[in-house]
């Protein structure tokens, strides 16, 4: 409160006051402060902001050009999310970070409705309540035309999310998509490789899930995404099926960052990874916790596949 309180600081235009027990009485001071006019981005993240705090910042008239905003880890709540869609306050916000907070379906689906973020670029809601309702009136949204990136890790989507994701056309310019620990299955892997609204997609994250070696196949097979450079199926219990499909693929020859640790490749699998097959420009390889022996060593070591790798990981 103090330091909102000072006038001494007009040229400010980057603070972070993460983890310093801040609650609804300091973001109100902060809220209610004209004397950082330059504030472009914001992080009061691990704090004790709760919904309070949320309508506070919600009802402020000294945010208009705040670009970034982090308010994560802040027992948020759908309510709180309410107050915060309906603000007209932020009409610069490019990023927002939300998540580890307790929003649900309810708060997406206010998130979706508002009119006042049409220049998001970047939106983080993982570690939240999520499943495919409240993702479902978010992908029907035409209020995020901009948006690049979307995490929506770490929440309750499912194969029915994954539905719902494909059959939306909302986000063609979205280039990095985070859908890790959601259990996500085969089928939803196979809805989501039907889809034609990704062309731009080049980073994708389906780590932690349960596609097995199926969903793999059908990621393998699948020309819908023809500029992926980075890709994450780690912890998805994928076998050497698996990997012999992702190996034989001619769908990804742009990939340099590939991870596929955690799972159960062990040296069969490893040999099909590195039989002849499109990973020449493959940068960073992580194969760790995999059960790979020496005879899996030894296929990587004599492969010739893997020419522009830099990072190992095994």
């Amino acid at each position: 409160e103090a330091f909102a309180a000072s006038p001494f600081f007009p040229n400010l235009t980057f603070l972070d006051v993460t983890d310093n027990g801040i609650g609804a009485a300091g973001v109100k001071a902060l809220a209610a402060c004209s004397f950082f006019p330059n504030l472009t981005s914001l992080i009061i993240s691990r704090n004790q902001i709760r919904d309070a705090g949320m309508e506070a910042l919600a009802a402020s008239r000294f945010f208009l050009n705040l670009s970034s905003v982090s308010i994560s880890h802040n027992q948020i709540k759908d309510a709180g999310m309410v107050v915060f869609a309906g603000s007209c306050s932020f009409p610069n916000l490019t990023s927002v970070i939300l998540s580890d907070n307790q929003i649900k379906d309810a708060g997406m689906k206010a998130l979706a409705a508002s009119p006042f973020f049409h220049n998001l670029t970047s939106l983080d809601v993982s570690f939240n309540q999520i499943g495919a309702a409240g993702l479902q009136a978010f992908t029907a949204s035409p209020s995020f035309p901009n948006l690049t990136s979307l995490i929506i890790s770490h929440n309750q989507i499912s194969d029915a999310g994954m539905v719902v994701l494909t059959a939306s056309s909302t986000f063609t310019k979205l280039i990095s998509l985070d859908m890790s620990s959601n259990k996500i299955r085969a089928a939803g892997t196979e809805a989501f490789i039907l889809s034609s609204f990704f062309p731009n997609l080049t980073s994708l994250n389906i780590s932690d899930n349960q596609i097995k070696d199926e969903g793999m196949k059908a990621l393998a097979a699948s020309s819908s995404f023809p500029k992926i450079t980075s890709l994450d199926v780690s912890d998805n219990d994928l076998g050497g099926t698996g990997m012999k499909a992702l190996a034989a693929s001619s769908f990804f020859p742009n990939l340099t960052f590939l991870n596929v640790g955690d799972n159960h490749i062990y040296d069969a699998g490893m040999g099909t990874l590195v039989a002849p097959s499109s990973f020449a420009n493959v940068s960073t390889l992580i194969v760790t916790c995999n059960g790979i022996a020496a005879e899996g060593l030894q296929a990587l070591a004599t492969s010739s596949c893997f020419p522009s790798l830099t990072t190992l990981d095994l």
